[in-house]
């Protein structure tokens, strides 16, 4: 322990000195040479065996090989049928049973009932005031006058107009037997619709477009032009056709009306419609 001391207390040589450190230099070149040989020898031993060692006397001591004793054949094994046993309920051997489907409670749908959109009737206007009535003088039909419209003579017949113009009506009055109907017969909602578009399809652009029955007579939209102040001028309105018996003439109410008085056309059917007798 004197002498390890000792050895530990001695004054190590300075690495400032250049014979050390040529030394130094020396040692970690071999070191680095040993480390390149050891490399070499590790990777080329796994891929070459040397001569030396290859033809050196094998150390194990060969054992000859004693053949085996030839086997005795043994004999097949007889196949003998068996009774199947059925595995005891219970038993590990028991196949499981399947499971049991468990019904699956179904909600009950409760059907969303169907609101339709509600129908939209026509709205009833209010029809036009009558103050007063016409009688033919030959005593074939009788019409209301509308309160405030100016009444003026058109040839056997009158003319009925708001005083602005949007709004005008006219009754005439035509044989039968001048038509080709047979007095006594009686006309059919076809005769009084062709006789319409005879008498009126003389004026300008008149069309019939719409035809539907009422009481004792038809019922015919049209459209057409009217000439006002030398300027065409669309027009509409609606026709009202019914026979007169008694006298043997058919009646037609026309009632026309510019985009303006669409509005007064609609109130004018009413209250025209009621207020036509025919004698």
């Amino acid at each position: 322990m004197a002498s390890f001391k000792t050895a530990q207390t001695k004054k190590r040589p300075s690495l400032g000195n250049p014979r050390i450190q040529r030394q130094s230099k020396r040692s970690i070149a071999l070191a680095l040479s040993c480390l390149s040989a050891i490399v070499l020898l590790t990777v080329h031993g796994f891929f070459e065996v040397p001569t030396s060692v290859a033809q050196a006397p094998p150390l194990v001591k060969t054992v000859p090989i004693v053949p085996s004793p030839t086997a005795i054949p043994t004999p097949a094994p007889t196949i003998t049928e068996g009774v199947s046993i059925s595995p005891i309920p219970g038993s590990r051997t028991d196949p499981p049973k399947p499971p049991t489907a468990t019904p699956s409670t179904v909600p009950s749908i409760v059907p969303t009932p169907i609101i339709l959109p509600s129908l939209i009737l026509p709205v009833e206007v209010e029809p036009l005031p009558i103050a007063g009535a016409h009688k033919d003088a030959a005593g074939r039909f009788e019409i209301g006058l509308v309160k405030g419209y100016r009444v003026s003579p058109l040839g056997d017949s009158i003319l009925v107009e708001a005083p602005d113009g949007r709004l005008a009506y006219t009754v005439i009055a035509q044989s039968a037997a001048q038509l080709g109907f047979l007095n006594g017969v009686a006309l059919t909602p076809e005769n009084l619709a062709q006789v319409v578009r005879n008498t009126l399809g003389r004026g300008e652009g008149f069309q019939a477009e719409i035809q539907q029955s009422i009481k004792d007579g038809i019922q015919m939209n049209w459209s057409g032009t009217l000439t006002i102040g030398g300027k065409l001028q669309p027009v509409k309105g609606v026709v009202i056709a019914k026979p007169a018996p008694t006298t043997n003439s058919i009646v037609i109410l026309t009632i026309a009306a510019t985009d303006s008085g669409t509005l007064d056309l609609s109130r004018a059917i009413g209250a025209l419609g009621m207020s036509l007798q025919t004698i």
